[in-house]
C-alpha cells in the first residue's frame, strides 16, 4: 500500500545507480531463495492494483495491528478507518514516488482531522531537527519515522553513527520543547505552531480546547477559566 506501481527514477539515471545482482540482505543470506526479484523485474513484484476489498480481506486473516503507509488525504484516512486499520503513516515515499507532492507536514493537519481520536496517525518525511518532530506533535502525530538521518549517521559511523543522529534528534526535541515552555510531549498542541494554510491553532476553539486542559491539569481555576471563555465568546 505504500509505492504502488511506477515511479520516478530520474535521480537513478542520474547518478548511474544500479542495483547490483549479487547484493543481498544480511538476514537473507545463507537462505534458499530461487526467485528473488532482478533489477529488471524488481518494480513488477508489487501489486500495483490493490483495492480496499484487499484491505478487508487482509483484516479478515490477522488480528495484527494494520497500518497503512502513504496516507495523503482526509478521504483515504476516513476509508483506512471504515475498513478496520489501526493507524496511519502520512507520507509521500520521500518525495520520490510523484515529485512535487505536498509536504507531509502539510498534510498532517487534514489527516487528523478527519480521524480524531479513531486511529493513531504518525508521520513519515522531513524530520532532519528535533524542532520537526515538535512541530509534528504539534499537528496531531503521536510519532514521527527518520529516513535520510539515519543513512547519514550509518554511512558516517555504522551503527555508533545512527545512534548519535538519535542522540542529537532527542537533544533537539528537548531544548525545543524547554524553550515553548512545555515538559510532556503529551501537553504538546497546536497553538506551538503556525499552521500550513497561514492559521495558527489559537483560533477560538483553539484558545477554549487550550483553557479546558490548562483547567484540568490545575493551571487555571474555575473563575480564571470562566472569565477567558467570556472574553473569547464575547460575553
Amino acid at each position: 500500500m505504500d509505492n504502488l506501481g511506477a515511479r520516478s527514477r530520474e535521480r537513478e539515471y542520474r547518478y548511474a545507480y544500479t542495483l547490483e545482482y549479487n547484493r543481498l540482505l544480511k538476514n537473507f543470506v545463507g537462505m534458499e531463495l530461487p526467485n528473488l526479484p532482478t533489477p529488471e523485474n524488481f518494480t513488477d513484484s508489487f501489486e500495483s492494483a490493490s483495492n480496499w476489498s484487499d484491505l478487508t480481506w487482509i483484516r479478515s486473516i490477522t488480528p495484527m495491528p494494520l497500518v497503512i503507509k502513504g496516507i495523503q488525504t482526509a478521504e483515504d484516512a476516513r476509508l483506512c478507518v471504515e475498513h478496520g486499520v489501526n493507524g496511519l503513516i502520512v507520507s509521500n515515499h520521500g518525495g520520490h514516488a510523484l515529485e512535487g507532492t505536498v509536504g507531509t507536514i502539510e498534510m498532517l493537519p487534514e489527516v487528523v482531522n478527519a480521524v480524531g481520536d479513531r486511529v493513531e496517525v504518525d508521520l513519515d518525511g522531513g524530520i532532519r531537527r528535533g524542532r520537526d518532530v515538535l512541530k509534528a506533535l504539534a499537528l496531531g502525530a503521536k510519532a514521527v519515522f527518520i529516513g535520510r538521518p539515519i543513512f547519514w549517521g550509518l554511512s558516517v559511523d555504522g551503527e555508533a553513527g545512527v545512534r548519535r543522529v538519535l542522540d542529537i534528534l532527542r537533544d533537539e526535541l528537548n531544548v525545543a520543547m524547554e524553550l515553548c515552555g512545555v515538559t510532556d510531549v503529551k501537553k504538546v498542541d497546536r497553538s506551538l505552531v503556525e499552521e500550513p494554510n497561514g492559521r495558527r491553532g489559537d483560533d477560538v476553539v483553539g484558545q477554549l480546547e487550550r483553557l479546558a486542559r490548562l483547567l484540568e491539569q490545575g493551571y487555571l481555576t474555575r473563575h480564571e477559566f470562566d472569565t477567558h471563555k467570556a472574553k473569547l465568546l464575547g460575553q
